[in-house]
Parts: C-alpha cells; sequence; structure tokens
C-alpha cells in the first residue's frame, strides 16, 4: 500500500490532465495497491460525471460506466458520492449485491 500511495504521490505532481490522472491512479491502486478494482469518477456540481477511470480484471469501467450513464449506480457508487472522502467496501460480496462486480467479489477474498 506505501508504493501504491508513493506512485499516486508522484502521479499528482506530474499530471495535470483528469482524463489521463485519473486511469493512472486507478492502474497504480490496482497493480500495486492490493485493491482488485478501483474506479474513480470526477463529476460536477450537479454529480454528472466529467471524467470517469476504472482498472481490473474484466474492464470494470465499462460495466459502471454503463450504470453511471443510466443513473442507477450500485450501492457502494451511490455511497461514495454521498461522502466526500474516499471510500472502500470490505465486503463486496455481501455489500454490493446490485453491483455488476459483485459476483466476481468471491474469489477475490480467497
Amino acid at each position: 500500500m506505501l508504493l501504491a500511495i508513493r506512485t499516486v504521490n508522484r502521479i499528482l505532481v506530474d499530471e495535470r490532465d483528469p482524463a489521463r490522472l485519473l486511469p493512472r491512479i486507478c492502474t497504480t491502486l490496482t497493480e500495486t495497491g492490493g485493491y482488485h478494482h478501483a474506479w474513480i469518477a470526477l463529476c460536477d456540481d450537479n454529480g454528472r460525471p466529467v471524467v470517469l477511470a476504472a482498472a481490473g480484471p474484466g474492464d470494470p469501467g465499462l460495466l459502471l460506466n454503463e450504470r453511471f450513464s443510466r443513473d442507477s449506480l450500485p450501492t457502494c457508487a451511490r455511497r461514495s458520492l454521498e461522502s466526500p472522502s474516499c471510500r472502500s467496501t470490505q465486503e463486496p460480496a455481501s455489500a454490493c449485491g446490485d453491483c455488476p462486480l459483485a459476483s466476481r467479489a468471491a474469489a477475490w477474498q480467497r
């Protein structure tokens, strides 16, 4: 996790364009931070996505971005948007039944 934090800090210093910044952060979190998937949404003041980025096996961004565009976000994503801080779901298999990634969660916890 410390390597991920250090790498993300370097990315924040080097990259100013959110369209390149957020995918790099997601990739770093999945490659060095111990996360199976990472998904970041940068939203405007009305909660509409300006930049969406994701990383992890099976193209999680495609699944979540489609739900975002239909305004049918899974519970974990809705909770994240309600909070100004970063959120992590510790038990996705039980907490995220309506998430398209939930069916894969049991395998990650082994």
